[in-house]
């Protein structure tokens, strides 16, 4: 059985708009010096002059995930994940193939629907031996690539085992989730929310654990294969740099190697900001 490609099209619910206020396209007044409009501002004819700087500007966002063992993807607010793409259980070395095998997985965003203020979101679950961890990269189109590892990821560890081989949590049960992580200790999770590389996330102070950061995608001697970086089609897989990412609940072991009686407490929900991605202007 193989994970089925996406191509997300469906629309981001309860995050921010990309759609401007009537205010931003207010002419300005002219200016009695001839010299014309101030950069990024209108000019009396709704052009924008010649002078104006350079924009941010919001373009498809493109994902390439796998993980040992199962995942899933989706997209929201930093309250739920309205966009949701339900994973399916995989083992063997199909995580780490491409194009045969259950991974890397891709799957594009529209602009539109992955404004600024969005949250992308993995969630992730495993076996309770060998290896575990989750390898990522993501981009708008035209910009820079940010990888499975870097600070700006967040994890909450749920504490609630899955069958690797099984669905995995559906969106209610994701959802309900991430309601507890966001309520720190208060909530349910057992790591008592976010925690980032440095541990507990300023939204969630008092969280226990950290997001561990893990050997990259080009050690062929290292706890996991290397990822397919580009099948056979000249298709991108995973880059070399990325690196591995899991949850360590500061056991005194690692949190890459045996998951016995799921020490590393998952299922686990990854998320990033959209705003973390480096941004394309023109």
């Amino acid at each position: 059985m193989r994970r089925i490609v996406w191509l997300v099209t469906m629309m981001l619910v309860g995050c921010g708009s990309d759609t401007p206020d009537a205010s931003d396209f207010a002419p300005t007044e002219p200016d009695p010096s001839g010299a014309g409009s101030a950069p990024g501002q209108f000019a009396v004819d709704g052009s924008v002059p010649r002078d104006a700087g350079p924009s941010a500007v919001a373009t498809d966002v493109e994902a390439v995930v796998t993980t040992d063992n199962a995942f899933s993807f989706g997209y929201g607010s930093d309250a739920n994940v309205s966009t949701f793409i339900r994973g399916e259980g995989s083992d063997g070395a199909g995580i780490f193939n491409c194009p045969v095998g259950y991974g890397p997985d891709r799957y594009v965003v529209p602009a539109a629907k992955a404004p600024i203020d969005a949250w992308l979101y993995i969630i992730a679950w495993a076996d309770t031996a060998v290896t575990q961890g989750t390898l990522a990269q993501f981009k708008r189109v035209g910009g820079e690539k940010i990888y499975s590892g870097n600070g700006a990821w967040e994890v909450c560890a749920i504490g609630q085992a899955y069958d690797d081989h099984g669905p995995g949590p559906d969106q209610a049960a994701v959802n309900a989730r991430v309601v507890d992580c966001n309520k720190g200790h208060a909530g349910t999770a057992y790591s008592k929310g976010w925690v980032t590389v440095n541990g507990a996330s300023t939204r969630t102070a008092g969280a226990i654990g950290k997001l561990a950061v893990g050997e990259a995608n080009d050690n062929p001697s290292g706890n996991f294969p290397i990822v397919c970086q580009k099948d056979d089609k000249g298709v991108a897989g995973i880059d070399a740099v990325a690196r591995w990412m899991w949850f360590d609940p500061l056991d005194g072991k690692s949190p890459f190697v045996g998951n016995e009686n799921n020490r590393t407490k998952t299922f686990l929900i990854f998320r990033l900001p959209a705003s973390a991605l480096p941004s394309v202007t023109r």
